[in-house]
Formats: C-alpha cells, structure tokens, sequence
C-alpha cells in the first residue's frame, strides 16, 4: 500500500519529506498540508500518531533527536514545531518569519541549525529541552551523564526563573549519585 491510499481528494497526503523517529523502528512523514505523522511502524503502537505545524504550510524537514526523542519539523512558511514524540507534546515553537530551506541537528542533539531561502543560517540552543526530559525522568533511569549534563546547563547560564529548578534537580542527582562520585577511581577501603 502507498502512502495516502484511501484519503479524499480535498486532502494531499502525499510526502514532502520524510525521516526515521527517535527510536529508528518509524517512519515518520511530513505532508504538503504541514502535518507530521507516522507512515510505518514495527509495532501496532506508532501508526496513527501525528502533529501539525502552525499555518499548514508544506513541510520542508523533519529531524528526530534520538536520545531525547526529540521531533522537529520545518514548514515552508517559517514555522519549527519542537515535539516530545513520546508523549506528543509541543515543546516549543519558533516562528522565524522566513522560508526555511532545511533543518540540521548536532549529533549530540544540543543544537538545532536551520537555514534559509535568503542564505543565512541560525543556530537554536536545545539544552534547555535536554532540562526538561531530565525531569520526566524516573530517577532510578537516571545516570551520572544526566548529573554532567544539569551541572553544565548551571555553569553556562539558565534563565532566572529555570535555575533553582535545575539547581535542584542537581541536588538531587547528586545527591542520587553521592557514592559513585565519592568513590571514583578508589574501591576499597583505605589502608593505614
């Protein structure tokens, strides 16, 4: 079956672009419409999920962010939609006000490039949105990369009304990670 079989004529569900989700076992399909949704599954649970972009525009890329399971789409007309794909929710949107020709990620997934019909490029800092996944986290998945990652997001400057929250979350997973942090290289009791 091709994409877009059994839909009306009034709706183009035809691709404008495609990319794998977070996980890589979907398919995920961005329409001339501005809506992004699920093409192919491995499982029962994908298809059928789906997002829009604001104003309806075609959808010009898509890039997932797999350890944070991270979707960002570009429509033609400006708008980037941020999304949670897990829970799909909408994380952020940005309205640039120009023609988007292409989206890229940083392979750590703390930076979002984008560039345009005019031929600049900008760059949208995305640790903030590593922030918050940190703190849906349960705190038995959590790791001491997690703790690495809120100590950096204190040091290179939080917005004023984020930082106590971050610092506590610090806190916590330090205070979580207390052992390993004390015993480092040691693994034994001393001897005297």
């Amino acid at each position: 079956m091709s994409y877009g079989e059994g839909y009306s004529s009034r709706y183009d569900p035809r691709p404008s672009h495609i990319a794998f989700a977070p996980a890589g076992d979907e398919i995920l399909v961005g329409t001339r419409q501005g809506d992004v949704g699920v093409n192919f599954s491995s499982g029962s649970k994908g298809v059928g999920r789906s997002f829009s972009v604001a104003g309806r525009s075609p959808i010009v890329d898509i890039v997932s962010i797999g350890e944070t399971a991270i979707v960002v789409a570009a429509a033609e007309n400006g708008n980037i939609e941020v999304s949670d794909w897990i829970s799909a929710s909408r994380l952020l949107s940005i309205k640039t006000g120009k023609r988007i020709r292409a989206l890229a990620a940083s392979p750590c997934g703390a930076f979002l490039a984008g560039t345009y019909h005019d031929g600049t490029i900008e760059l949208w800092d995305l640790r903030a949105l590593k922030i918050a996944y940190l703190f849906q986290l349960p705190l038995v998945d959590a790791t001491p990369d997690h703790l690495t990652q809120v100590q950096d997001a204190v040091a290179h400057g939080l917005p004023p009304r984020l930082r106590p929250h971050v610092e506590a979350l610090g806190a916590v997973l330090q205070y979580r990670f207390r052992h390993v942090i004390q015993v480092g290289e040691h693994y034994g009791p001393e001897r005297g």
